[in-house]
């Protein structure tokens, strides 16, 4: 064979070989790719997923975030959040100051808050803990029930800067969905009647249900059939002079000023307390120590219920 063949096989045989060898190694290089973009399309993935989550994620706090705002009232002052929690809670200073009295059973210490409607519609953040998400804003109370919840059971309330009756007619708007369209259906659930009577600056330590002027409350005659009710609270609205002392139905809020109530809820309590404007705060909301002279037996009114009441 002739060199220059021998030379040409030999080169031949060099690139076969290179070649060869050369083909493992793209194959590699094909699967690395692969695997890489496999990886890439995976990751794309995730970050898709991770995307959609936190959208779905911040629709659930938006939606969560409407119904707590929608929620309009807590059932009681025990659910309701620390921050309005404390709008009702006492002055720590004032439970000491009169301890004395508050070891006395029936006796207690509370707050009226000052609400106003302007006040409370207000959106910024530091005004929607003005008042606490309970009916009534904190401006009512129960010396039966000891709460600020404006039920059937709520004795007295301020508006205004007035005391007053916490209720004459407890009536209430019941909305429902007929034919896709809200209808209105009101009902009245109770009648309460209060009759209040200033005593002046006088220590609530020295009232006691001997005194004339309470003794003249508890053995007031309730009204017992409807038409008495709405007679006799157009007569306290208007006021009453008896002896030496003025029995209304609602009475301006006086601090360092004595005050005694004939409350009722009719089928549920009444009863005569004293209660003492111990002092009103920056906010215009009142704190009030009180304490009960009499508990009666409750009443029930008969007869057949106007259609319409005052």
């Amino acid at each position: 064979m002739k060199p220059q063949l021998l030379i040409v096989l030999s080169i031949c045989c060099s690139w076969s070989l290179m070649a060869s060898a050369q083909q493992p190694s793209n194959l590699d290089q094909l699967q690395a790719k692969e695997r890489l973009n496999a990886k890439l399309r995976e990751e794309e993935e995730q970050r898709k997923k991770a995307v959609e989550m936190k959208m779905q994620r911040g629709t659930e706090d938006r939606v969560g975030a409407k119904r707590e705002s929608s929620r309009t009232y807590f059932a009681s002052e025990n659910e309701l959040p620390p921050a309005e929690k404390k709008l009702l809670t006492n002055d720590p200073d004032e439970e000491q100051k009169y301890q004395d009295l508050l070891r006395q059973p029936q006796t207690g210490l509370f707050k009226l808050l000052n609400y106003q409607e302007t006040k409370a519609g207000l959106a910024d953040a530091k005004s929607q803990f003005a008042y606490p998400h309970l009916r009534g804003g904190g401006a009512f109370y129960s010396f039966a029930k000891r709460h600020h919840l404006a039920d059937e059971w709520a004795q007295i309330c301020l508006q205004n800067g007035v005391l007053q009756a916490a209720y004459t007619e407890m009536k209430r708007t019941t909305v429902v969905q007929s034919g896709g369209a809200p209808q209105n259906f009101a009902y009245t659930s109770g009648y309460g009647l209060a009759i209040f009577t200033s005593l002046g600056d006088v220590a609530l330590a020295e009232v006691s249900p001997q005194l004339p002027a309470i003794q003249m409350l508890a053995e007031w005659p309730l009204p017992t059939h409807y038409q008495e009710f709405f007679t006799q609270v157009k007569q306290f609205k208007a006021g009453l002079q008896i002896g030496l002392h003025q029995y209304q139905a609602t009475i301006p809020a006086q601090v360092n000023k004595t005050y005694v109530v004939r409350s009722v809820n009719y089928k549920k309590a009444d009863v005569v307390v004293a209660f003492r404007i111990v002092r009103q705060d920056t906010d215009g909301n009142l704190h009030i120590l009180w304490k009960q002279l009499k508990s009666l037996p409750p009443v029930e009114l008969k007869g057949k219920k106007p259609e319409r009441g005052l």
